[in-house]
């Protein structure tokens, strides 16, 4: 059963730029890649932080933005490689790039990229030169997480893997402070029309997560509908509805 789409996705910014060259040496745009895509909010606030990058003498460069469902379990699959073959440093005999990823991905549907909520930017860039090595993360931490930016990471650690990572909570935000970061990430990905194949039950998780966008706490989008998820029906006035209804109910913006 297809789900109901609640948010689409869209193309980002013409003039935002990716990390990766066109044959001429130039950088690509990134609206012109097949990952240029983000929901409108998320779309919006990444062009704010370009413009607020911009504006200190900083360069934002981005390497992912939306992730498909297929991109997200290949990339997993790498991950999963270099995992059963020992986590071998990138400069090792052993490690393969082209099968193999030493970084963590999420399975897919579980990750902010599948929901149009997530950028990896080029963190050691986006400062002006004059901004010392080991002070570059919150230089850009300072931008970004007054536009709404989650870094994925709790300190500024230019070291860390996923320092990179930033997520766009938008109105999933109270979301994530009740269920943290994976129940989430399904949320958007479901939030998308996006489950069927993916997860089990996916209607009844798409219902959760839209009551957990309205602000009501239904625990886990497991899609069992308990005593939580029917309290939150009825404290959503939804409990009467068909099924049809309810769908085109919460699918409304």
């Amino acid at each position: 059963m297809s789900l109901p789409v609640r948010t689409s996705v869209i193309r980002v910014r013409s003039d935002l730029l990716s990390i990766y060259k066109k044959k001429s040496g130039a950088l690509a745009p990134l609206a012109g890649l097949k990952m240029g895509y983000l929901t409108p909010d998320a779309a919006q606030a990444l062009a704010d932080l370009c413009d607020a990058i911009e504006a200190d003498g900083g360069t934002l460069g981005v390497s992912d933005c939306f992730r498909s469902v297929a991109d997200q379990a290949k990339a997993r699959k790498k991950y999963d490689n270099w995992v059963r073959a020992g986590k071998p440093s990138r400069k090792s005999s052993s490690f393969d790039s082209k099968t193999m990823k030493a970084a963590f991905t999420s399975r897919p549907g579980r990750s902010f990229h599948c929901g149009g909520r997530a950028v990896d930017l080029d963190h050691m860039r986006a400062a002006p030169t004059s901004v010392p090595r080991d002070k570059k993360l919150d230089w850009l931490w300072a931008r970004a997480r007054p536009l709404g930016w989650r870094p994925v990471i709790r300190a500024a650690d230019e070291g860390k893997k996923e320092a990179w990572h930033f997520d766009f909570m938008g109105e999933w935000a109270d979301t994530y402070d009740r269920i943290g970061y994976e129940q989430t990430a399904i949320c958007t990905v479901l939030d998308l029309g996006i489950g069927k194949g993916i997860f089990t039950r996916p209607w009844e998780r798409w219902v959760q997560a839209q009551l957990h966008r309205l602000g009501h706490d239904v625990g886990d989008v497991d899609g069992y509908h308990g005593k939580t998820t029917k309290a939150g029906l009825e404290v959503a006035k939804l409990a009467h509805l068909s099924k049809k209804q309810l769908s085109e109910v919460l699918a409304r913006p």
